[in-house]
């Protein structure tokens, strides 16, 4: 069984975004446009996403190739709210909704289960983009087989443990093959700044949908808006026509 590293404190916190620094940004962006309360990217076809299965005994022999970001190859972070303290013995991830059996998994659990590598790139609706990351996680579909995802349940729901941030996939892209609750990034435990000790990674969603600091996944019939959408914007999917939001 594969031991689970101690997590390092993180570097500088993340920067707090309101809606008026967010619509600066997006103003900034190379691809990001606001148009009729849609954020909107022009479309591009996204392919740069393989998805690996993790060999628990330590084995395995794939390999990050982004190490260092340079110049303006690099994660920006941004915060609706104060970055969250937490501690890996006591945090806890909670699964419920429309599932016949809720589960809380711990970090021990993280690496424990069956989980996998995405490589992949990562961008932010506001126009940057951080290529080849390597992430690992575990494959949503796979804690929603565990938990015995009820028929009724069309879309997922994932709250932060900053008790602000939220956001919604339909379950279709939940169940993508490489939609995971990450927890590491190019073979390393994320850092704070990333969201630890686990997040939400989507290649097929912007950034802004790949919550951080993951606290709860409740699965349900109606879609629960999240943070910004709850303020007028859509669910943009990279890559599609942005006529219909996901």
């Amino acid at each position: 069984m594969e031991t689970p590293p101690e997590i390092t404190p993180a570097s500088p916190p993340p920067v707090a975004v309101g809606r008026r620094i967010f619509l600066g940004l997006l103003g900034a962006g190379a691809g990001g446009l606001l148009i009729g309360g849609k954020l909107v990217q022009e479309p591009k076809a996204y392919k740069n996403v393989s998805t690996m299965p993790v060999n628990l005994n330590g084995t395995d022999t794939i390999q990050p190739r982004n190490l260092v970001f340079r110049g303006l190859e690099r994660f920006r972070y941004y915060s609706v709210a104060p970055v969250p303290s937490y501690r890996a013995a006591t945090w806890r991830l909670r699964v419920g909704g429309l599932v016949a059996r809720p589960l809380v998994i711990t970090y021990t659990d993280l690496y424990t289960l069956p989980s996998v590598y995405v490589r992949a790139d990562f961008r932010c609706v506001t126009g940057w983009v951080v290529h080849d990351n390597l992430w690992r996680g575990i494959q949503l579909r796979t804690i929603f087989q565990l938990a015995g995802a009820q028929p009724a349940a069309r879309f997922v729901t994932f709250t932060s443990f900053d008790g602000i941030y939220r956001e919604s996939f339909t379950l279709d892209q939940a169940q993508s093959e490489h939609a995971i609750v990450a927890f590491e990034l190019n073979k390393r435990p994320l850092p704070t700044e990333q969201g630890a000790p686990a997040r939400i990674i989507n290649p097929d969603m912007f950034g802004y949908k790949n919550l951080k600091w993951l606290g709860g996944i409740s699965l349900t019939a109606k879609r629960e808006n999240g943070y910004w959408e709850q303020k007028g914007w859509c669910n943009p999917l990279i890559g599609s026509d942005f006529d219909d939001c996901a």
